[in-house]
């Protein structure tokens, strides 16, 4: 048995291990352009490095997921869902990513400003080669061939990407009202037209797209998911629904199903016979085998609710704005199990710098520990929960004062790796590395083989709250 492993079973007599959430890996081979700064407006005031950020995007390709947060994409191998691990990221952009869509080696990102094309074919290394400025606000893009469909507040832009070094808007499409979500299959484009319905859009010609169907939802329409015959809309009209159109005949879209769900959504993605909702809740599952009678079979609860959601292999990505990247296990879409979880510190209240490491107290979580050696690149070395909002955070000596929203003060031990980790006693481990955790034999049994130098899941129970947590094993 690991000698750590057993000194905090000794130590603290329960289930205790330790949390060290160093899910950010040094990336030592960084593009030029990563590495460079952004000057700002304002005498002698560089940018050299960034941390954290709303995750509000998210993309899957394989075993690689890419992530907006907040101004940057970070890139992550999640080919154990577990323990995803970062091994790049862009340079800090000028504004917060909406959205971002991968084709080939190409990720196509748009923010409010326009869209950006990076070069991922080494996905460490994320190089910008092409740009393009979109006078409306874009909100989410979808790549269909040789071309990107983007969603901005005034309608759809169609742009031809077949030379990703200088994509050139072709086509516009511009509904009454505001576009909230776009969906392309073969020639057709369907259009959440928000107060106005779903318009099924003709893109055969990109340069001239025509709208050849239409189908009133009533309230508004704020997502689409289109899979074979049927179109999926997520609707706001008397309460929460999902709505069911067969779209067999685009001219002529019909209405064959509808259920209600528990809460406001912010995306749908259909996968297999599932509608995967991420809502204001967390993410919820609807059964779509028989699209005239949906139902809402799943459900699994996040923090603070999710924003963005991707299904790829039998696992759900979920964009938690505040509190990272969840990756949910659906292979039972009726019961669906946490995997892993990518935090990102969001929103940040304060920052204290002692030597070469910043103490960062978020929002929602706790107090982050970074590795500040080299500033461009912050690599994040331990976390500290709090039950509450930590407000502000001040260092001296080896101990970290933490000031929360309604506990009062907090007084931890920053002098080593397991202080820095946030090791509570009481804490008590009901999942380790995805595997439950019955008994003090079946820990150290599970802990015998985990893999050095790596990150893995844990869930642990503190007071009557769950709390699932990075734990770095030793070399």
């Amino acid at each position: 048995m690991k000698r750590w492993f057993l000194f905090f079973i000794i130590a603290l007599l329960v289930l205790v291990c330790l949390f060290s959430a160093n899910v950010a890996a040094r990336n030592t081979e960084i593009s030029a352009l990563e590495t460079s700064s952004l000057t700002r407006q304002g005498e002698n005031v560089q940018l050299v490095g960034q941390i954290g950020g709303a995750v509000t995007a998210i993309a899957v390709q394989e075993e690689i997921a890419y992530a907006g947060m907040g101004p940057r994409m970070v890139v992550l191998d999640v080919s154990n869902p577990a323990t995803p691990e970062k091994i790049g990221q862009t340079s800090v952009l000028p504004i917060d990513i909406e959205d971002i869509a991968i084709a080939g080696v190409y990720a196509y990102i748009v923010d409010s400003d326009g869209m950006r094309v990076f070069d991922v074919s080494n996905p460490a290394i994320p190089v910008e080669v092409g740009a393009l400025i979109i006078s409306g606000q874009a909100i989410e893009i979808e790549i269909y061939g040789d071309y990107a469909y983007i969603a901005d507040y005034y309608g759809m832009r169609v742009v031809d990407v077949s030379n990703p070094v200088a994509p050139v808007e072709v086509g516009f499409f511009n509904p009454p009202g505001s576009v909230g979500a776009i969906a392309v299959t073969d020639r057709y484009a369907y259009v959440a037209n928000v107060g106005y319905g779903m318009r099924v859009v003709d893109v055969g010609n990109p340069n001239n797209p025509i709208e050849v169907g239409f189908f009133d939802t009533i309230g508004y329409t704020w997502d689409v998911d289109v899979a074979g015959d049927y179109a999926y809309l997520y609707i706001s009209e008397s309460g929460n629904k999902i709505l069911v159109l067969d779209v067999s005949n685009p001219v002529n879209p019909v209405a064959v199903g509808i259920t209600t769900i528990g809460a406001s959504a912010w995306e749908i993605d259909v996968y297999g016979d599932y509608v995967y909702i991420a809502d204001s809740h967390g993410m919820r599952v609807v059964d779509v085998s028989v699209p005239t009678n949906p139902f809402e079979v799943g459900f699994l609860a996040t923090p603070s609710g999710t924003q963005r959601i991707v299904v790829a292999d039998n696992f759900s990505y979920l964009a938690d704005r505040d509190l990272g990247l969840w990756i949910i296990d659906v292979s039972d879409p009726p019961n669906p199990v946490v995997g892993g979880i990518y935090h990102s510190p969001s929103p940040i209240n304060s920052v204290a710098i002692a030597g070469d490491f910043a103490f960062i107290t978020d929002r929602n979580t706790g107090m982050w520990v970074m590795d500040i050696t080299n500033p461009a690149d912050p690599v994040m070395m331990g976390f500290y929960a709090t039950s509450d909002y930590a407000e502000d955070v001040v260092i001296s000596d080896n101990y970290a004062y933490i000031a929360s929203a309604s506990a009062g003060m907090r007084v931890v031990d920053v002098s080593g790796p397991a202080a820095e980790a946030g090791i509570q006693p009481g804490d008590v481990i009901t999942r380790l590395n995805n595997q439950e955790v019955g008994d003090v034999d079946q820990f150290e049994e599970i802990a015998d083989d985990l893999p050095p130098g790596r990150s893995v899941a844990v869930l642990v129970v503190r007071g009557q709250a769950p709390i699932f947590l990075a734990l770095r094993v030793p070399d």
